[in-house]
């Protein structure tokens, strides 16, 4: 089956997602917010064991190895979210409310970073350390009768011991990426917009200098807190300029632009023109399309830490496609691989001659690339991996099956 062909409806866009959360705070939609950590984990000894759902499921370790492990974990929710880190063996998987982390290199997985609200955004830095951002919305009546609506916004850290800690994030803060202890998310306040970096695990924050000018779709954190972002910059009266730009900014100093691209249209949303971009190490790699122009006009482009930029068009690597408004686009990727999939059709594209993967699935969720450079692919209600240099298949751990 042709990419093209595809007509099922697609699968909710991160990008618009976050632009919509972001635009709702600068909107005023949130008038108050009652922040609450989530609650520890808690335990008990005499309880019997539940029932494991994957022979992959471990005791959970959220807590330092001197304290006695907890019961085991169950999977017990469809999984929606992966990730994995560039250089250590760890996976960690995520259902709507609920972590699971493993650092065996997917051998077991256990139950971490427990609380309220639903799980927004997971992300795990190079070295291993994990972190979720858990989000939640509800009305609160106040005695004089009016109604607000309250937020809870916290950012849970899993550290590599395995004791865990919580950061209170201001509302429009929207933490996407995290390295040797920096973070790195969307901010919005008042009169100003762009990347915040968050330093020693987001005990404090500032905006990047320069990038009130911008508004970020995709950031990357690169040694020592540096830190680019792809962009749209804004223009009068808030509204958006046409194209995106790879903006660059190194100790601190003012963000810079190494690349552009002009948009073919009027001002719009990149998941018009850009439905899917991604970071793998310092190369930015994204697909734009012009449907105008057929086939050809649907491109890969890689843009490399120096501005220098490969295009490559999009047909010729799988034969025949057209990105129509029902195909579904992700890339993941680190320094040792990047990957593209297309619906269910999945390709390396770091590799001077890119291939198609071996993966076939009608029901892929999301992608990732752990420390081997290998392929983890969240399909079903399992997660397998595809090993580069084998083709071998492995089962990790599956969620339950989906009603």
């Amino acid at each position: 089956m042709l990419v093209g062909e595809v007509t099922r409806a697609p699968r909710r866009r991160r990008i618009l997602a976050k632009l919509a959360l972001v635009l709702a705070f600068a909107l005023g939609a949130i008038t108050a917010r009652a922040p609450a950590r989530p609650p520890e984990a808690t335990t008990s000894s005499a309880a019997p064991a539940p029932a494991i759902v994957s022979p992959s499921v471990a005791p959970p370790s959220v807590v330092p190895s001197s304290v006695a492990p907890a019961l085991p974990a169950r999977i017990d929710e469809p999984l929606v979210k992966i990730v994995a880190a560039s250089d250590a063996p760890v996976i960690a998987v995520a259902s709507e409310h609920r972590i699971w982390i493993s650092r065996d290199d997917g051998k077991t997985f256990a139950l971490a970073l427990q609380g309220t609200g639903s799980v927004s955004e997971l992300f795990v830095e190079p070295s291993g350390r994990v972190y979720a951002w858990r989000f939640d919305i509800h009305d609160h009546h106040a005695a004089d009768g009016a109604i607000h609506v309250q937020s809870e916004n916290e950012l849970g850290i899993a550290d590599l011991d395995g004791r865990e800690r919580w950061r209170e994030l201001t509302d429009n803060m929207v933490p996407q990426v995290a390295r040797d202890g920096w973070i790195a998310g969307l901010g919005v306040g008042l009169g100003a917009a762009g990347v915040e970096i968050g330093r020693n695990g987001g005990d404090s924050w500032s905006f990047v200098p320069g990038g009130e000018q911008w508004n970020p779709w995709l950031i990357s954190l690169g040694d020592r807190g540096g830190v680019r972002f792809l962009a749209s910059r804004m223009g009068k009266n808030d509204a958006l300029d046409r194209g995106m730009s790879l903006l660059v900014a190194r100790d601190g100093r003012r963000a810079t632009a190494v690349w552009s691209m002009p948009s073919a249209g009027p001002p719009s949303m990149p998941s018009d023109e850009t439905p899917c971009a991604g970071f793998a190490g310092s190369t930015l790699h994204l697909v734009v399309t012009d449907r105008k122009a057929g086939p050809s006009g649907t491109r890969l482009l890689s843009v490399g830490g120096d501005g220098a930029i490969r295009t490559r068009v999009l047909a010729h690597l799988v034969g025949g496609v057209v990105l129509d408004p029902g195909l579904t686009c992700e890339i993941a990727g680190n320094e040792h691989a990047a990957y593209l999939a297309l619906d269910d059709v999945i390709l390396r594209i770091d590799t001077r001659e890119p291939r198609v993967s071996d993966h076939t699935s009608n029901e892929l969720r999301a992608i990732a690339v752990d420390s081997h450079g290998d392929l983890l692919v969240l399909a079903r209600r399992c997660v397998h991996r595809f090993h580069a240099a084998s083709r071998r298949e492995d089962e990790l751990v599956c969620g339950p099956a989906r009603s």
